[in-house]
């Protein structure tokens, strides 16, 4: 088991190589050259049989703190897409994924490269769901697990990486800052929409 804050060397903290494995018992292994960050209690074991995907670890978050906007893996290399439990995940920036800002346990598969699609790279907010069809990024927002309501005229706030594409329109959100690689978008918990040429 990795425990945030006890993490002392390299190999603790699951900055691991080829044919390497993280610190544990017996039957542990670390993700492939993968950091786990951002919860005070993390745990995470490298999968076998990535196939196509270079980078593939399962991750257990047991808690969260309101400290850091999001548990999240450090790979060995840029991050070109990322698949959460089976389903293409948007949120991710250079070599980091970032994982539900809640406890659970996520399969997180990775493939090296520079990214082409348009994704979230922060949010205090807790993604729980993304697609994008080619034009469309669509994500899905609950509140974080320490707050319960918004205060009237609070709203959540995250950054987006638009890949070379330019925002076209928003739905149920609204641009607050452009800047040369995305927009910074202020939503509420719910469906955001972010239509991309």
């Amino acid at each position: 088991m990795m425990a945030i804050g006890d993490i002392k060397t390299e190999k603790e903290r699951g900055r691991v190589g080829e044919g390497e494995t993280g610190s544990g018992g017996a039957g542990e292994q670390g993700c492939k050259g993968a950091e786990v960050q951002g919860s005070k209690r993390a745990e995470a074991r490298r999968s076998r049989g990535a196939g196509e995907w270079a980078g593939e670890c399962v991750v257990k978050v047991f808690n969260v703190t309101p400290l850091i906007f999001a548990p999240r893996v450090q790979f060995a290399q840029k991050i070109a897409s990322v698949k959460l439990d089976g389903k293409p995940w948007h949120y991710f920036d250079e070599d980091m994924v970032f994982l539900p800002n809640r406890p659970g346990t996520y399969r997180v598969e990775v493939a090296y490269g520079e990214p082409t699609v348009p994704h979230l790279t922060r949010t205090y907010g807790v993604l729980g769901s993304s697609h994008w069809d080619g034009k469309t990024l669509t994500m899905e927002f609950e509140l974080p697990p320490w707050a319960n309501r918004l205060y009237p005229g609070l709203k959540l706030t995250g950054a987006v990486k638009t890949e070379g594409r330019e925002v076209t329109s928003v739905k149920k959100a609204s641009v607050i800052y452009r800047v040369e690689k995305g927009v910074v978008i202020e939503y509420l918990p719910g469906e955001v929409v972010v239509d991309l040429a």
